[in-house]
């Protein structure tokens, strides 16, 4: 497997000796991965090398696929990727190199190029949080002889660290990923912006709260540990823990119940400072233009403010998780049919919208238009640059919007729900309580630690000895109904069938031993919130019957 040799992002400085050491020797092209949104390929001239660099260097001849984000390559950024490429081959008359173009921005860099490490690009752009991960894949190699010495001149120690591991550097710094407070001018003093307590205090502060991101620097600031006490023991994990950890939580409640904070989701932080809502909001350079066009003249960045826990000054500063429900008739409450998903992760929220909108990329609302402030001056996969951002498509998404009837449903099963939840609990528990003593025969439910669940249903497993089909036969047969937990070996289905023949379409991670046992072994019955004591009884009654036949 061959390594990628890999820049955050080129200069024409660099761009020398990061390049030399890449490529193949052939004349073929090389695939972009899957996941590339465009790509445009040129072949790079020779006009201006001296003759002393033509004369030390062999004749090559090659293809080198290079991935930057589409900026990088559009005609009003003056085609910045395709200029320094045509600039190395310049100065390389004796290499004849063929570029290859791709688009792939910096945070994609990691997923696309994992996929499929031999079909990835010889030079691309990443987020250095990508690298651990890009290092385990074999999809980066480590940087050698000038490139190593230039990068370490040109750039701070903590620059150089943020492209190291274990004292090998694997990229060409371009930009630093910090980010730091923007702020109203107008709205607060310099003595002001120092401390966020003072601020909040004051006027309206936006903050991504739900972004763990972002949040972990408040546990950090206040001795709260990420992989040890310089953040490279991996080993060390997390340490979020004890009365310092309770402190941080303590004073996160109170801020976000504080009447001057807003949550920072979906860009309302921007918009805020664009209509004057919000004073100050946390984000990096990313966001630097748009919101220098928001305050103007009253534009101002400042480092992270302190805040205080416990009377004590600590700096503040900072990944997401998905609920599902189902709306089938049988679960804990219905609309019909259908379901939904949610999260408080403001990225995955977008993307989840995206889906459920056709896969859309536009976050913007029915009536509402250009909240990014970017509507016609992008370019989006091979589309032309400048179309509409509001009729981009980002996914292969779904029409999934619920009607007002089946909202009307839900908000009444809504009301009703801490007594289904109750009920559940009470069938649950007697159920339980009521097949207890066949535990050489069965293996059933516990909660897992520290929980207290509202019980979809009464998940039975079978031991070695006693036949599940018999034991659902015998039930079925007199009036219980049961189900397969279908979440078993799914590729055990006849739709894997000629996936499985052909041996590609998914791939099997491990011997499957558990999933292979549910699959086999296990079935539910109901805690349906219709049903009474008497019913609970009885299907217990039926399932030691059913034990006593085998």
């Amino acid at each position: 497997m061959k390594k990628k040799v890999v820049s955050i992002m080129m200069t024409a400085a660099l761009a020398v000796g990061m390049l030399a050491g890449c490529g193949n020797s052939d004349s073929g092209s090389s695939n972009a991965a899957s996941g590339n949104d465009s790509k445009s390929t040129s072949e790079a001239g020779s006009t201006s090398a001296s003759a002393s660099n033509a004369a030390e260097e062999e004749e090559i001849t090659t293809t080198l696929t290079v991935w930057s984000p589409s900026e990088d390559q559009a005609s009003d950024s003056g085609e910045w990727l395709q200029t320094m490429c045509n600039q190395f081959a310049e100065e390389h008359p004796s290499w004849h190199i063929t570029f290859d173009y791709g688009v792939c921005a910096e945070s994609d860099a990691k997923d696309t190029v994992t996929q499929d490490v031999e079909g990835a690009a010889d030079v691309y752009m990443f987020a250095n949080d990508n690298l651990t991960s890009l290092i385990a894949a074999n999809g980066i190699s480590k940087l050698g002889g000038q490139t190593v010495e230039e990068v370490k001149e040109n750039n701070s120690q903590a620059i150089v660290d943020s492209v190291s591991v274990d004292g090998d550097i694997y990229g060409v710094p371009f930009t630093t990923n910090t980010w730091f407070m923007y702020y109203d001018k107008s709205a607060f003093t310099e003595d002001e912006v120092k401390n966020l307590d003072t601020m909040i205090a004051k006027d309206k502060i936006s903050f991504p709260i739900t972004n763990s991101w972002y949040i972990a620097s408040f546990y950090v600031a206040n001795g709260c540990t990420l992989f040890g006490e310089d953040g490279t023991d991996e080993a060390a994990g997390v340490d979020f823990e004890g009365d310092k950890a309770k402190a941080v939580t303590d004073y996160l409640v109170d801020l976000v119940n504080n009447p001057n904070f807003v949550s920072d989701a979906d860009g309302s932080g921007l918009s805020g400072l664009r209509d004057g809502s919000v004073k100050a909001m946390f984000s990096g350079s990313w966001d630097a233009s748009a919101v220098k066009e928001a305050l103007g003249d009253n534009y101002g960045v400042v480092q992270l403010p302190t805040i205080t826990i416990n009377g004590e000054e600590k700096f503040t500063g900072t990944v997401g998780d998905i609920g599902t429900s189902s709306f089938y008739p049988p679960h804990h409450m219905t609309m019909g049919e259908g379901g939904a998903v949610y999260t408080d992760n403001p990225l995955l929220n977008k993307i989840i919208r995206s889906m459920r909108d056709w896969g859309r990329d536009c976050v913007c609302a029915s009536g509402q238009d250009n909240l990014c402030g970017h509507r016609f001056d992008r370019q989006y996969g091979e589309l032309p640059l400048g179309y509409d951002h509001k009729y981009v498509y980002s996914h292969f998404g779904y029409n999934l919007k619920a009607t007002d009837l089946q909202a009307a449903i839900g908000c009444a099963q809504i009301e009703k729900f801490p007594s289904f939840v109750e009920k559940r609990r009470h069938n649950f528990e007697r159920l339980h309580k009521a097949l207890e003593g066949l535990e050489d025969r069965l293996i059933l439910p516990e909660a897992a630690p520290n929980s207290r669940p509202s019980w979809f249903g009464f998940l039975i497993t079978c031991k070695e000895g006693t036949d599940r089909n018999k034991v659902v036969q015998y039930v079925e047969s007199r009036g219980v109904q049961t189900r397969m937990l279908f979440a078993g070996n799914l590729i055990k289905h006849p739709c894997f069938d000629e996936m499985r023949a052909e041996g590609k379409g998914y791939r099997v991670v491990g011997d499957l031993t558990n999933t292979d046992r549910i699959m086999r072994d296990t079935f539910w019955v109901g805690v349906y919130p219709g049903m009474n004591d008497e019913m609970i009884d009885y299907m217990a009654k039926t399932i030691r019957e059913a034990l006593d036949e085998q």
